[in-house]
């Protein structure tokens, strides 16, 4: 995605210490994210292979056509489309590939009549019949058709092949004038005409398999024409020669960057890398493996020593469903963590937030590295939360109103419990908040009955590590009784230590 201003909002949030990658290259800090996860990865790959292929395919499509195109001597593109002259010698070009042609069975005529039998296909036939006439060398033929009881004619206009000039172009094919009075008078009127006629086989095609060319009002470009044989009617379009611009040529190139495009930014699981250079005073973000200005921005004139860290609880605003997913829910989230703010000018620039829930120390490291890289000093700490102990209890007796929670509703309350937890743990490692919410089967904590339960569970591991201490140390009680009883059975007062097996000799 190409950036036309500065991004909004908080350019790196960091959940854990460890999520952040700090690396010093030639005067400049790069800040960047831990790399994401499989799943991550795996999810995004459908969309850029989607996205890699509408690219790929329409750049083969534009290339395809803009070759065929320029290879082509003839107005018409070729592959397609076949050349036809008009008398003039003007070229058009008739789509040999679309043209519709009809089974026709049992063509009958009479005096100025014709019906016959249409083959539609799959047992379907229909009769149509119709009246004609030649008038200044215009055919007129009439479609005999029936609307509440009353029968009417549907009427067109024609030019037979064999009246056309010598030299003639489309202008012989239209009309001057109103359309509806060129038609001749028994267009207008009902169909009286066929009721006492006289059938009888047709010898030979319909107007001799001449070519009836359509005959149109004045500004259409594109001819029609009808070709009756013995048992087919065939509809043919012949279209002007148009030759497409290079827009024209290359909007499928356009549309599968677009669109593709749109894919690969949806896919695109790259992290942002966040570059501080203290001596030229530049802050820049980019994508990561391959970023350039495109995909993100550049700060100059940066104070770094205007550098200011604010501690505060930041309110993040959620929502889903909608649609086929259901009614569309909202919830709120809060978390405690520390931002990391420089002036550009006036204007404040989020760099950094570094989440913390209530181990309000736990970035202190991180902060000195930062500020020496860029060779200035710890800013004082803006403070505007308190820390929350956890609660002094044993697991025996802890219950939920013994932490300083006023309402359970957000993930940043759990880690409340789970700090009392690594307090009271034996564990050599801390144990997490993912890993608390998804070993207790909760996504994410909305209620009081969610903290209780994870509650619950936290108690129950302490319970489980407590009988595996005492088994412990009950397996080792054991041990020593029973080389001391094995001493005294064998006579002595005390335990003997037994020499080692090459020194029995």
């Amino acid at each position: 995605m190409v950036r036309f201003r500065a991004p909004r909002g908080t350019l790196l949030w960091v959940n854990k210490p460890e999520d952040l990658d700090l690396e010093l290259l030639d005067g400049t800090l790069h800040l960047k994210k831990s790399g994401g996860s499989f799943w991550s990865l795996l999810g995004s790959l459908p969309f850029l292979i989607i996205g890699f292929a509408v690219i790929g395919g329409s750049f083969i499509y534009t290339a395809y056509e803009a070759y065929s195109q320029f290879a082509n001597d003839s107005v018409c593109d070729t592959r397609y489309y076949e050349e036809v002259e008009l008398g003039g010698g003007d070229i058009y070009c008739e789509d040999t590939q679309w043209n519709q042609i009809n089974s026709i069975d049992s063509v009958e005529v009479a005096d100025q009549h014709f019906k016959y039998v249409t083959n539609w296909g799959d047992g379907n036939y229909e009769v149509q019949e119709f009246r004609w006439s030649v008038k200044n060398e215009m055919l007129a033929i009439g479609l005999v058709e029936s609307y509440e009881g009353e029968r009417y004619y549907q009427c067109s206009l024609y030019k037979m092949e064999s009246s056309l000039s010598q030299n003639w172009t489309a202008d012989e094919l239209t009309v001057s004038g109103d359309y509806w009075y060129a038609l001749p008078s028994w267009c207008r009127d009902g169909d009286t005409s066929s009721s006492n006629l006289s059938y009888s086989p047709a010898v030979e095609p319909l107007f001799g398999g001449e070519l009836l060319y359509v005959v149109v009002d004045a500004g259409s470009h594109d001819l029609h024409a009808e070709k009756y044989t013995e048992n087919t009617l065939e509809y043919i379009t012949i279209y002007a020669p148009y030759n497409p611009g290079i827009i024209e040529l290359m909007f499928p190139l356009i549309f599968g960057l677009i669109f593709g495009g749109i894919f690969l930014a949806v896919g695109d699981n790259r992290g942002m890398v966040l570059t501080l250079n203290g001596s030229e005073q530049t802050m820049r973000t980019r994508k990561a493996f391959g970023g350039t200005r495109l995909s993100g921005w550049t700060w100059t004139g940066i104070d770094f020593s205007s550098l200011k860290l604010k501690q505060y609880t930041k309110t993040v605003k959620h929502s889903s469903g909608g649609g086929e997913d259901g009614p569309i829910q909202t919830w709120t989230t809060r978390h405690k963590g520390i931002e990391v703010i420089v002036l550009d000018g006036r204007k404040p620039v989020e760099v950094l937030f570094l989440e913390h829930g209530d181990q309000l120390s736990m970035y202190d490291s991180t902060i000195e590295r930062i500020c020496e890289s860029l060779g200035v000093e710890v800013p004082e700490m803006v403070r505007l939360i308190e820390e929350r102990p956890a609660p002094d209890i044993s697991h025996e007796k802890v219950r939920l109103t013994h932490f300083p929670v006023r309402e359970w509703d957000s993930n940043n309350d759990a880690r409340v419990l789970v700090s009392w937890f690594n307090n009271e743990s034996s564990r050599t490692n801390n144990y997490s908040l993912q890993d608390a919410l998804e070993t207790s089967g909760i996504q994410r904590l909305d209620s009081t009955e969610d903290a209780q339960h994870l509650l619950d569970h936290l108690v129950d591991l302490l319970k489980k590590e407590a009988t595996d201490v005492e088994a412990d140390e009950l397996s080792g009680h054991d041990g020593i009784e029973s080389n001391e009883t094995t001493a005294e059975h064998d006579g002595d007062g005390q335990a003997q230590a037994s020499n080692p097996f090459w020194n029995d000799s």
